[in-house]
Order: structure tokens, then C-alpha cells, then sequence
């Protein structure tokens, strides 16, 4: 048994059919898996375990224009008489969920350093605060690596 800590960025999104309305957004996910080797020696790995993802940017498709849905622009001028900008969250922002959880799980095989990782991560987030559709992010990954030993 081991315990593996990661990062993983991460683009996920759904759309509606016919393409009319699109989401992507991005995450910074942070994995702890706990890896279980069945076969000593053998290179395969069993992993499971929880999942952390912060939203670091969000895009809105409606009509084929795409959307910054993260802030807006607000134009105002300052003490002085100046045009000065300011980004504030949009109200569109404030109704994503900044955080995800999901629950990894997934298979893994290591030969001379190279790994092969397959994870579904599980959503138990609603993508949306007031989501009538209880969508959530699930997601398949495919990781193709190569191992470093540092030290002994």
C-alpha cells in the first residue's frame, strides 16, 4: 500500500444538443489516492481516494460567441476625472461553485519507469449552486508518465 499526492490541471465542460450553449471551465485538481499493488513486484496498481478541484477559470458558449464568465469590466472614473477599469466577479461567476470534490478511481501500470494511469473521478459537486439538472463534473483521465527516484 502507498499513499500518492498530486496535481492535475484539468479542462471539463458540458454542452446542450445542437451545440447552443456551452460551459468549460478549468480546474486546479489536487488527488490522494491510495494505491494498492495486488501482484509484488508486478507494476499494477489499484488506486482510489478523494479529490480536491478549484475552478481557475470559467467560459461560457451561447450562439457561437464565447463569454468570459469570471468577471466583468466595470468602466468609472476615478478622483480625479480619469477612466479607470475594475474587475469584479461577475453575477454569472457567483453562480458556479468555486470548489469540486470527486472520488478517483482508477488502474495503473508501471514498466522501466513509464506509467500508465486510467482514472474516472466520480463528481459529488454540483457544477451550479441552484442546478435543477444536478450536474456533476465526472471525468475519465488518461496519464502516460515517466517516474523519477529522487534519493535512495
Amino acid at each position: 500500500l502507498s499513499l500518492a499526492l498530486g496535481f492535475v490541471y484539468s479542462t471539463q465542460g458540458a454542452k446542450t444538443n445542437g451545440n447552443l450553449f456551452k460551459v468549460k471551465m478549468d480546474y486546479a485538481n489536487i488527488p490522494l489516492t491510495l494505491q494498492y499493488y495486488p501482484i509484488p513486484d508486478c507494476g499494477l496498481a489499484i488506486k482510489a481516494g478523494v479529490q480536491l478541484g478549484i475552478v481557475t477559470r470559467k467560459r461560457l458558449t451561447i450562439d457561437g460567441i464565447t463569454y468570459n464568465a469570471d468577471y466583468d469590466v466595470v468602466r468609472f472614473k476615478d478622483r480625479f476625472g480619469n477612466t479607470a477599469y475594475r474587475y469584479v466577479e461577475s453575477e454569472v461567476s457567483k453562480s458556479f461553485h468555486k470548489v469540486d470534490f470527486s472520488i478517483p478511481l482508477g488502474i495503473s501500470y508501471e514498466l522501466y519507469n513509464v506509467v500508465l494511469d486510467v482514472r474516472y473521478n466520480w463528481g459529488l459537486t454540483n457544477v451550479m449552486k441552484d442546478d435543477p439538472e444536478n450536474s456533476k463534473n465526472s471525468v475519465w483521465q488518461f496519464t502516460l508518465g515517466y517516474k523519477l527516484h529522487i534519493g535512495d
